[in-house]
């Protein structure tokens, strides 16, 4: 009897046994939460490759930005400088064209007394001649500032000290130009100086 009652409570666990369920993970279960995992994985590397391509693009674009603000700086500085300089050159154009005026009224006065003003109006057509000059490469500078910086695209910083060493030449050949008009300028002085000169030692004798 005993014996009996012994198997009866031994058999009762393992039949219990049989019916719980299992605890034990499929293995269907574990690829999944796998690719889960890889799926995250591959989705926080490319938030981080993203965010490296954002940053590496917002770098180039502020560098670019800054660029194009030092080159229209520098544009800006050239075309002031440039623009000052042609307004002085032109000034003294000016200044030699009164210049040459003045001496022609009195070269006129001259030819009234019988002088011979030939060679001081020499030296004025000389003069005349070397300021059309000057206002030529003026008139070229201008046109190759207006063109090299009225461009659909911003120049870059080369072509700006490129154009500004080339106008920087021309602007030496106008200054040259005015120099030698100048001088010639005072020379036709000097010749109309000789023609007076005879008559004012002839009234002190």
């Amino acid at each position: 009897m005993a014996l009996m009652a012994l198997g009866f409570f031994v058999a009762v666990p393992v039949a219990y046994a049989d019916d719980e369920p299992s605890l034990g993970v499929s293995s269907t279960t574990l690829e999944e939460r796998r690719e889960h995992r890889e799926e995250e994985r591959e989705e926080r590397e490319e938030r981080r490759e993203d965010r490296r391509e954002d940053r590496q693009q917002n770098l180039e674009d502020r560098r670019e930005d800054r660029q194009e603000k030092l080159t229209n700086e520098l544009g800006g500085r050239i075309q002031n400088h440039i623009t000052r300089f042609v307004r002085i050159l032109g000034a003294a154009i000016e200044r030699v064209e009164k210049f040459i005026t003045r001496v022609d009224a009195r070269a006129d006065e001259l030819d009234t007394q019988g002088k011979n003003t030939a060679p001081a109006r020499a030296h004025l057509v000389t003069a005349e001649a070397e300021l059309a000059l000057a206002e030529a490469a003026l008139v070229e500078i201008q046109a190759d500032l207006t063109a090299g910086l009225a461009t659909t695209t911003p120049p870059t910083r080369d072509e700006l000290k490129s154009l500004f060493a080339d106008t920087k030449e021309t602007l030496n050949e106008s200054k040259e130009h005015i120099r030698e008009a100048f001088k010639a300028v005072r020379e036709a002085v000097e010749a109309l100086k000789e023609l007076v000169e005879p008559d004012d030692s002839e009234d002190d004798d």
